[in-house]
């Protein structure tokens, strides 16, 4: 086992023991659920579709999806971890520490408020999202975080309805459906819409 599957394998085993009494994932399945997660977490890695250059910021990140495992196989990435739930963002933040990870951080925040943070406008040049709420709401704040020519990362378990104002700050996608129930998009910020 090298030392990335230990660091996995450490990973699974943090969020088996905090979910007994934290709600990190499905208490039903949590043993499958978790490796599948994480699977589908590092499907952009291998998706000639993305960069996932650095800053990275991971929205609704809960208990460290999909950002934890590609900050474990991509030591590189600087990765901010934002969620709204404070739970979630304590357990990752002990995640953090207990799995050594330099040059990741975690934020206890809606995303659309951290939009409308002066330093992080235009900030990031990757952004992540795993189901994380109202799409429409979500890509307009992500607008507003990502750089130009950055790119939002989404998976989704169904095509999401793309308004003119998406249109207006987003050129249009690429999609994978890597299987059945799973889509990912990825969408680029183009260089013409003013964010207001």
């Amino acid at each position: 086992m090298n030392d990335v599957d230990k660091s996995i394998e450490k990973y699974r085993q943090l969020i088996l023991s905090a979910n007994k009494t934290v709600n990190l994932v499905s208490r039903r399945s949590v043993d499958k659920l978790i490796p599948s997660l994480i699977e589908e977490s590092l499907i952009p890695l291998s998706w000639d579709g993305c960069k996932l250059a650095s800053p990275l910021l991971d929205v609704g990140t809960g208990a460290g999806f999909p950002g934890i495992p590609l900050k474990l196989v991509r030591p590189d990435l600087h990765v901010t971890l934002l969620d709204s739930n404070r739970n979630k963002i304590l357990f990752v933040k002990s995640a953090i520490r207990h799995l050594s990870l330099a040059d990741t951080d975690a934020i206890w925040q809606r995303c659309e408020d951290l939009a409308e943070e002066h330093e992080y406008r235009a900030y990031f040049k990757t952004v992540t999202a795993r189901g994380a709420g109202d799409f429409a709401t979500l890509s307009l704040s992500v607008a507003k975080l990502l750089a130009q020519g950055g790119e939002f990362v989404v998976w989704l378990s169904e095509p999401p309805p793309i308004s003119n104002a998406i249109r207006e700050y987003f050129n249009s996608p690429n999609i994978l459906n890597p299987k059945e129930g799973l889509l990912l998009y990825n969408f680029v910020r183009n260089e013409n819409g003013t964010i207001k």
